[in-house]
């Protein structure tokens, strides 16, 4: 294998094991709220958790995507000089932005709360969150970079393994000493904060600082590719969280409590997705800049492979056992939100198959279709959810994302079709699907004997191992891959 191959598999095996690990940690983290804070408690969270997550969006007026796309581009026609100015300018203007919605966000605060949401718990939620904001925007921005210079490891742990693992940390501590659920937000404020402050240490070691040359340095390259993004980001997050919100005005936090546990297990099998498809994201821009649509093509279909071989499991899991998994993992209150578990699965695994398409189309300057993409699937969510969900409740919130989001996703893998050639069903994928089906038999036969969160652990651990043995056995992976693998853990 190539040395560059080799990095490519790298940094995606750092991307894929470290967003596993972190999204252990955050689901655990989400475990320890709903069971401490009941359904309720952890819709107050989620709440707060939304306005500011569509704030850091707005903020990080998508330059971390341009930074990612310029640094490779930079690095790969060998002008580091200018890389610096880039990150000068989006550091500038994300923070300063940052800084102006966390005081208008403290302004508003009670308004937003009472007005809108009708719950006053969530004001005080909102101002102490309110802090993030800034800190996110560190994050982000030297994850960016990291990702940029091709370093998977490092853009891990900045952006996945320390964040999430100084939140259900100085969690634990908050509930181990009966603290409050406000305290949980002042956690949420530091666990980030950390977590930014290191990012920005590892970045400004990155950065060619010697080489800086701003006498031909133009920002308006940045802002250009940044700008579109930066509102297909936004789009994007009210894709996520309009369901969120709409759910919380017509019908009351328990039931976002509820949503948020069936939409937290479901969307988690974007991880194997996100995963490769950021490990690609800077490889795709020096592909298309050398015009090796060949390789490009290659590497992408062999990313769609091994997202759908590693999400169908989960997917299967979720759809089968949908009951016992919000039942035993948040408690008995979330069994009800099983049928929205389902929709969500099926639209993510649909997402899954397509392929990461997203990421080909901003490094291919596609940024503006992006955007308009973006924006129909979030009028489509919407619209949907403002007449399902108080006719229907959550399962129409889950109806309007799914149906969003694959709308998108079609779109998006039909214009990707017009850069580079790729099959919709790969044949390598039937040893997946007998392997899964084989691996279902067992698991539905012990699934009477569910009656604890261990017994459903040890559940998940016999499916998962029955798949990935047959998956070997049916040829749906080969020893030379099995030796790539096992040469890099």
């Amino acid at each position: 294998m190539s040395d560059d191959g080799s990095l490519i598999l790298k940094n995606a095996s750092y991307i894929f094991v470290g967003s596993v690990v972190a999204n252990i940690a955050s689901f655990g983290f989400r475990l320890l709220l709903a069971r401490e804070f009941g359904a309720e408690g952890f819709g107050t969270f989620s709440l707060g958790l939304m306005i500011v997550s569509v704030i850091t969006t707005v903020c990080l007026f998508g330059v971390p995507d341009g930074l990612v796309n310029f640094i490779g581009k930079y690095r790969a026609s060998e002008h580091p000089d200018r890389i610096l100015g880039d990150v000068i300018t989006g550091t500038v203007l994300t923070i300063g932005l940052s800084l102006l919605f966390l005081f208008t966000l403290r302004l508003f605060s009670s308004a937003i709360s009472t007005e809108i949401f009708g719950s006053p718990e969530l004001k005080q939620m909102m101002l102490y969150m309110s802090f993030v904001i800034p800190a996110n925007v560190l994050v982000y921005l030297s994850s960016s970079i990291a990702l940029g210079y091709e370093k998977g490891g490092l853009n891990t742990l900045i952006k996945q393994i320390f964040p999430r693992f100084f939140l259900i940390a100085l969690a634990a501590i908050v509930i181990f000493f009966d603290g409050q659920l406000l305290d949980i937000g002042v956690a949420y404020s530091l666990s980030m904060w950390m977590a930014g402050i290191i990012g920005a240490y590892f970045s400004i070691k990155l950065l060619p600082i010697r080489n800086l040359d701003l006498a031909e340095y133009n920002p308006s390259k940045l802002l250009s590719f940044s700008a579109p993004l930066m509102l297909t980001a936004s789009v994007g997050f009210l894709l996520n969280w309009t369901d969120t919100a709409i759910v919380g005005i017509f019908l009351n936090e328990s039931s976002v409590g509820v949503y948020q546990a069936s939409f937290l297990l479901g969307t988690n099998l974007s991880i194997f997705l996100t995963a490769i498809a950021s490990s690609l994201y800077a490889k795709y821009s020096a592909l298309l800049e050398n015009k090796n649509y060949s390789e490009l093509a290659r590497r992408y279909q062999s990313g769609r492979r091994w997202a759908v071989l590693t999400a169908i499991a989960p997917t299967v899991y979720l759809t089968v056992f949908a009951g016992q998994s919000l039942s035993y993992l948040f408690g008995a209150e979330f069994s009800q939100g099983r049928v929205a578990l389902i929709i969500i699965v099926f639209g993510q695994f649909l997402y899954i198959f397509l392929g990461p398409s997203t990421n080909l189309l901003k490094s291919a300057d596609m940024s503006k279709f992006v955007f308009w993409t973006y924006l129909g699937g979030a009028a489509i969510n919407t619209g949907l959810n403002i007449i399902l969900v108080p006719r229907i409740g959550i399962v129409g919130a889950s109806v309007g994302t799914a149906t969003g989001l694959v709308v998108i996703k079609i779109a998006h893998y039909l214009k990707m079709t017009g850069i580079i050639e790729i099959k919709l069903f790969d044949k390598r994928f039937i040893p997946s699907i007998s392997a899964i089906g084989t691996a279902v038999i067992p698991s539905y036969l012990l699934s009477p004997f569910i009656s604890s969160p261990v017994r459903l652990i040890f559940h998940i651990l016999v499916f998962s191992s029955v798949y990935c043995v047959c998956l070997y056995l049916f040829g749906g992976i080969t020893d030379s891959e099995v030796k790539k693998i096992r040469e890099f853990y």
